[in-house]
């Protein structure tokens, strides 16, 4: 249920309960109707609620996803955690970042990591997403890495 649809419900549980005080303070209330009367306004009472739920439940989730979004950084290709108390972590994969995965880069050994850069491939297969098609025939992605972005020993090798 839409919040605005439990405003509506509510607005209406209201007015209907000012109707019900108006007639039975004029007298035009009879005992018979008074039941179905505070049936329907409890009716619209507990559809507000349920759309107050749903928004809360909402709420929730997009200030959860809000505060991973701020602390993720985006540079040199990939994504990083903001570390409080220190330098960033990382380099995670930023298509999985994307997709809500905190997932880790590997090191790729059978490749010359001997220079500035770490080349470094998501472990997660990515073929077939739209991002990986865009690359070209189907290729996972290898992300360039400048080596002093990288924690010492991150990738258990001497630079």
């Amino acid at each position: 249920m839409e919040i605005s649809s439990g405003l509506s419900a509510l607005k209406a549980a209201a007015d209907l309960t000012r109707a019900a005080r108006d007639a039975a303070k004029a007298g035009l209330l009879k005992p018979e109707e008074f039941a179905g009367r505070v049936a329907e306004i409890y009716d619209y009472i507990i559809d507000s609620k349920e759309a107050l739920l749903t928004a809360q439940q909402e709420f929730s989730i997009l200030r959860n996803e809000n505060e991973t979004l701020k602390s993720t950084v985006f540079h040199h290709s990939v994504s990083w955690r903001k570390v409080p108390d220190g330098p960033e972590d990382g380099p995670f994969c930023p298509i999985c970042v994307s997709e809500g995965i905190n997932m880790r880069l590997v090191f790729r050994d059978h490749v010359d990591q001997s220079g500035a850069f770490w080349f470094l491939p998501c472990p997660k297969t990515h073929v077939g997403t739209s991002v990986v098609r865009d690359l070209g025939r189907g290729r996972e992605p290898v992300y360039t890495v400048p080596k002093e972005l990288v924690a010492e020993g991150r990738y258990f090798l001497h630079q």
